[in-house]
């Protein structure tokens, strides 16, 4: 079905019956270039090589496929936004083929995070009408959805004009959005934002990695506005509305126990799947068959009893330190007729270089 939207699209950008406007056109050039951008990271590597490859992802960050879903949506949003508004200058062919391109739901299910989909689909989304104006330009945040794991945000500009460049930051342009820093009390949290739709951006971001964050709280949120003397502020209520479960301390198999690591609590939620887990302290090490921090981490992709495979969608860690390293992964929420989930722990076999290893621990669901 998504190989058939792409062809569909494609057929559309380069067909001569379809008189698409020029502005349609060239967002639809952006969008195929992420598509093509996106097809060398859907073909992860197997057997041996796999693990490595999980490494190098986990340090560039885990965004290139939700980023070629979104553009995938995207497009569809865009073509569908013309086909229904501009009728009166597309070609009858034009019109004839946007009833074969599905029409996307919400800006959280455009943005191709299935827990981000699965919020607005169970009513999670809370609105918002916070606006802030600088300069003559007025920013604002229009939704907000909070697990008490994730926060994501939709913020947007008023007035015509892209908000978010493709992260372009040599060649800003006035109204475009350049920088964003998110804090609570005294934790620094670390935003990644994607554009949604001109004048719109989707912000996203995790707990920070040593403190949890309460139920209820004002989120401070600074936005850099090229153009803008000043930067945009904005104090935004979130509250977590989402059931949750806490799995606190799971049984470690003996393999992880060896080499240092200790899972504190899985965290569910119809948003979020995190794993919190930490390295011991150096000093507990008799043996020597502790790894180090740096050398080890949870697998880009969990599973459950249901065959099904949950994607990573962030992560942070500290360096390996004499006192232990905490860490942290987010994933796609569980379907909630799982009954086990299924970790995976890829570090070294042994060390100088040696092959790694792959080590599973399985955790009992709640019911």
């Amino acid at each position: 079905m998504k190989r058939q939207n792409i062809d569909r699209l494609a057929g559309l950008r380069e067909t001569g019956a379809a008189q698409i406007p020029s502005a349609v056109e060239r967002r639809l050039e952006e969008t195929f270039r992420m598509i093509r951008e996106g097809e060398a990271d859907a073909h992860k590597p197997t057997g041996p090589e796999a693990a490595a490859y999980a490494r190098r992802a986990a340090k560039r960050g885990r965004f290139s496929r939700l980023r070629r879903t979104a553009a995938i949506a995207a497009a569809s949003v865009l073509l569908a936004g013309a086909g229904l508004t501009g009728l009166g200058f597309a070609s009858p062919s034009f019109a004839q083929a946007m009833q074969n391109v599905p029409i996307i739901g919400g800006i959280f299910s455009l943005y191709g995070d299935h827990g981000l989909k699965a919020a607005e689909e169970q009513g999670l989304v809370q609105p918002s009408s916070l606006t802030a104006t600088v300069g003559g330009m007025t920013v604002g945040v229009r939704n907000v959805i909070y697990d008490g794991t994730r926060i994501a945000l939709e913020v947007y500009r008023e007035g015509d004009g892209a908000l978010y460049n493709g992260g372009d930051l040599n060649h800003p342009k006035r109204g475009m959005l350049d920088g964003v820093q998110a804090s609570y009390g005294s934790q620094t949290l670390l935003p990644s934002y994607r554009a949604a739709g001109d004048g719109t951006v989707m912000v996203v971001m995790d707990r920070p990695l040593d403190e949890s964050l309460p139920d209820k709280f004002e989120l401070s949120l600074v936005l850099n506005i090229e153009g803008a003397d000043r930067p945009f502020e904005l104090e935004v209520p979130v509250e977590s509305n989402a059931a949750k479960t806490v799995i606190e301390e799971p049984e470690v198999p003996k393999e992880l126990v060896e080499r240092g690591v200790v899972v504190d609590r899985i965290i569910l939620t119809p948003v979020t799947t995190q794993v919190l887990f930490h390295h011991r302290p150096k000093a507990e090490d008799t043996e020597g068959t502790f790894v180090n921090a740096d050398d080890f981490e949870l697998f880009d992709i969990i599973r459950d009893d249901l065959g099904r495979e949950y994607e990573s969608l962030s992560g942070a860690g500290e360096p390996d330190l004499e006192t232990g390293s905490k860490q942290f992964y987010t994933f796609e929420p569980i379907d909630s007729q799982a009954k086990e989930l299924t970790l995976g722990f890829a570090m070294p076999g042994e060390q100088n270089g040696k092959p790694y290893t792959y080590i599973e621990m399985d955790v009992p669901l709640p019911k």
